[in-house]
């Protein structure tokens, strides 16, 4: 039996008196184990730290923005969620640059305060990974891009795709591309602009189906011109099926 209350403590009496009162309910073995031909024994009660969420990943003074601040360092705060902090990777458009596993010299991460200091690379993907004592794992992507930079990130797409106004709130457009000052217009089947805006800076665009005066669309095919900074362009064809 493992119980977790998010602390630690000790014991001088034998296992099987109650720390706290109302933990008494857990303490059922009291009077010891019995096994199957009359042996006893004391239980030994460890506490584990059972969690399933690794610690968050926070840049200090954040906004909504994917996109990390231009100063340098950074301040990343790296919160505990009471299993403590194992180890934290670092990795620059999917590069292991940085694997701290204890308190590092040159002070870039101190478990005291849970602050990582980061100096981003310009251009590239910057990915935080953080595991917990128990294994949990959790991370944080943000872009580092300039105004006006981009990189190609593959094939467009978009999901759910068909998609069905009565049972999706919205279509995610993958553009190919991430970085900055990527747009995406979608036209209907004739050619006409039903809706256009920019997208993230991880290159996505939700589509909620409605057109620029936020009225739903008619079933049919629809075209998502995605458009980097220096015109390069990518086309998603979506299916808008049954409202």
């Amino acid at each position: 039996v493992a119980i977790y209350d998010g602390t630690t403590s000790s014991y001088d009496d034998p296992p099987g008196y109650s720390y706290y009162s109302d933990w008494e309910r857990y303490w059922l073995a009291c009077d010891g184990i019995h096994d199957c031909v009359g042996n006893q024994n004391q239980p030994w009660i460890q506490i584990l730290a059972v969690d399933y969420d690794g610690p968050a990943v926070v840049v200090e003074g954040e906004t909504d923005s994917d996109v990390l601040p231009d100063h340098c360092p950074i301040t990343i705060s790296i919160a505990d969620d009471g299993a403590g902090v194992d180890h934290v990777e670092v990795y620059e458009d999917g590069v292991l640059i940085e694997a701290t596993t204890g308190e590092l010299d040159q002070g870039q991460y101190s478990y005291s305060d849970g602050h990582l200091l980061y100096c981003k690379t310009p251009g590239v993907r910057t990915r935080i990974v953080v595991y917990d004592e128990t294994g949990n794992m959790s991370e944080r992507s943000w872009s580092a891009f300039g105004s006006g930079d981009y990189s190609d990130a593959g094939d467009p797409y978009s999901y759910p795709n068909p998609f069905n106004l009565s049972e999706n709130d919205f279509t995610t457009i993958v553009t190919g591309f991430e970085g900055n000052d990527i747009s995406v217009k979608i036209y209907d089947f004739g050619g006409e602009l039903v809706i256009s805006g920019p997208a993230n800076s991880d290159g996505t665009y939700k589509w909620y189906g409605i057109t620029d005066g936020g009225k739903p669309v008619a079933t049919g095919v629809y075209f998502a011109y995605c458009q980097a900074s220096d015109g390069t362009h990518k086309i998603v064809k979506i299916a808008v099926i049954d409202k």
